[in-house]
């Protein structure tokens, strides 16, 4: 059974080949773009819109659909099946729509390829009027290739060796304790009047924080980088907020520098000794306050009286020559350094005596 339709496909496709023929050489194109058209109130498909082929139809020639699908081309030799409309190049919106429902038309013969360059075609705009407008159909323009890379002129570094990991900080339970003393007990500021802090834990500077060692009362003694985050010098800080450890200034979050005591320092670790430090007492700052951040020294033990040396009892013969015999002999201290005075040496033998010689006799007279 041949009806119309199927007599003007086969017509069409035996022209198909004829202009393929006479077209000699190459195939059609795989893609083009197509400019210089109004922008439709069914869209935009003329305004510098690329398509590409997407096959053919049952008539054999190419089809051709922008890169969303909504609008395609392709060429049609009676889009009525009845020979009433020309053959033509059709533009559509929607693959799907009615046979005759296009929005732009260019008649030719030619269903090898659509007409490349700049011809006139017949386009509806605004969905009621028919206009000729220049349309032009070129060739994409190549992707350009990257520009070659030159080659490197000397080799790259090396990367920077890696930092060592800062050193582990000291365990809390090695940290000894500290106490304030000197300051004043009134307007909370007892926070220094001889109160013994522990350490809390490490900040984001990796300087210690302190609290007081009495769980009925919370006090901190940390170092702030700046205390308001604008500027403010670096300080260590006694305060009832504990610091966040996290933050990288104003460690008590409230955006200005206040604080029961403080010195300032550059010195992220507290310095043991008497300082001068800023002390809040009875509601006035008083800077001339002192706090000390370790117990004073232990006093030394008390000696006992001394005692009275102890004497001896020499005989006055062991005194030697020098012996002033007008002195008792118990005032003689016994010293542990000075050795006693020699005992005086034996006197020596004395050799026996003569007896006299008799007397002479009387002379005569």
């Amino acid at each position: 059974r041949c009806g119309a339709t199927n007599s003007t496909s086969l017509a069409a496709a035996v022209y198909a080949i004829a202009t393929a023929a006479a077209a000699g050489a190459g195939l059609p194109p795989p893609a083009f773009v197509i400019s210089g058209g109004c922008a439709s109130e069914r869209g935009s498909p003329f305004d510098d819109v690329e398509y590409i082929a997407d096959g053919d139809t049952t008539s054999g020639v190419p089809h051709y659909h922008d890169s969303s699908s909504s609008f395609h081309i392709y060429w049609d030799p009676a889009c009525d099946g009845g020979g009433l409309f020309p053959a033509a190049w059709l533009v559509k919106n929607g693959s799907h729509a009615p046979a005759c429902s296009y929005i732009a038309a260019f008649v030719s013969d030619n269903s090898y390829s659509p007409p490349l360059g700049t011809e006139t075609w017949r386009v509806n705009c605004d969905g009621y009027n028919w206009t000729d407008m220049d349309l032009t159909l070129t060739h994409p323009s190549p992707s350009q290739p990257p520009p070659p890379q030159p080659p490197p002129s000397t080799p790259p570094s090396p990367p920077p060796p890696l930092s060592p990991p800062p050193p582990s900080l000291p365990p809390l339970d090695t940290v000894p304790s500290i106490w304030f003393t000197g300051g004043c007990s009134s307007n909370g500021t007892s926070a220094v009047d001889n109160v013994e802090y522990v350490a809390g834990g490490y900040t984001a500077s990796r300087a210690l924080f302190y609290h007081d060692a009495n769980a009925s009362r919370k006090f901190y003694i940390y170092w702030d980088p700046d205390c308001s985050c604008g500027g403010a010098p670096a300080r260590w800080i006694v305060d009832t907020d504990a610091p966040n450890t996290t933050a990288p200034c104003d460690l008590d979050g409230d955006g200005e520098c206040s604080d029961k005591a403080h010195i300032d320092s550059d010195e992220p670790s507290l310095e043991i000794g008497t300082k001068a430090w800023w002390v809040d007492c009875d509601s006035e700052h008083n800077n001339l306050t002192t706090a000390y951040s370790s117990p004073l020294p232990p006093s030394p033990p008390s000696l006992p009286p001394a005692q009275p040396p102890p004497f001896l009892e020499l005989p006055a013969e062991a005194l030697g020559s020098n012996y002033l015999g007008s002195f008792p002999t118990r005032w003689l201290p016994a010293s542990p350094h000075a050795p006693l005075p020699p005992p005086p040496l034996p006197s020596p033998p004395q050799p026996p005596q003569r007896p006299p010689p008799p007397p002479s006799p009387p002379q005569p007279p």
